[in-house]
């Protein structure tokens, strides 16, 4: 009797479970292929590298074959032309049906930006679309050490020695005692630390508690 109950609680388990099983996911509609507008994005990925994509609308197609020749993207060379600064650096040769490229920037903290365009055989330029300015980010720590950072690192080692963590040989109980005392006044000084620095009133504040 009891495998017969056994059987029939495992087929009841079973048709749930069927029951209960999600159908096809939806993911929505399709991503596009384009959106028919010519654009040119540029991104920057790291301290030396960027990515840029492009799309040319047919519209924007037809006006370089009516104004170079029908013959303009097979005649022509297209390119990533980069630019540093403002000035010309250096030119990717690409494929257009890619419509994305990774470029490597030398240099750091440089503003870039880039042209893609056809570039005919005798170095003649023609621009299809310029992209968006980036500014890399340099690839190092910031060798800056100014008054404002000596001070926050003053403040910050004066509210460690006043706080009790710089004690030698004070114990878990004393220093507990000295950071609840201190507590109201530490929350004001963890605000203040973000803008810069720490007042001489909020350090004499925390010498009388």
């Amino acid at each position: 009797m009891s495998e017969i109950l056994s059987l029939s609680s495992n087929k009841e388990t079973g048709a749930q479970h069927q029951a209960e099983s999600p159908g096809p996911a939806d993911w929505g509609s399709p991503i596009p292929d384009g959106y028919g507008e010519t654009c040119a994005v540029l991104m920057p990925r790291d301290p030396e590298w960027m990515f840029i994509y492009w799309e040319i609308s047919e519209s924007t197609a037809r006006e370089l074959k009516a104004r170079h020749g029908n013959d303009v993207f097979t005649a022509c060379a297209p390119i990533l032309r980069q630019m540093r600064n403002g000035h010309h650096y250096s030119d990717v040769a690409v494929s257009l049906d890619a419509r994305n490229w990774y470029l490597k920037a030398e240099g750091e903290g440089f503003t870039w930006h880039v042209e893609l365009g056809l570039k005919r055989p005798n170095g003649e330029f023609i621009l299809i679309v310029r992209s968006n300015n980036v500014t890399l980010p340099r690839g190092r720590v910031s060798s800056k050490n100014d008054e404002r950072w000596a001070r926050l690192h003053a403040s910050t080692e004066e509210l460690l020695a006043l706080s009790g963590g710089g004690t030698k040989g004070a114990g878990s109980l004393e220093i507990a005692r000295r950071l609840a005392e201190r507590w109201d006044v530490l929350v004001q000084a963890s605000s203040r630390l973000g803008s810069g620095g720490v007042s001489s009133s909020l350090i004499s504040a925390l010498r009388k508690t």
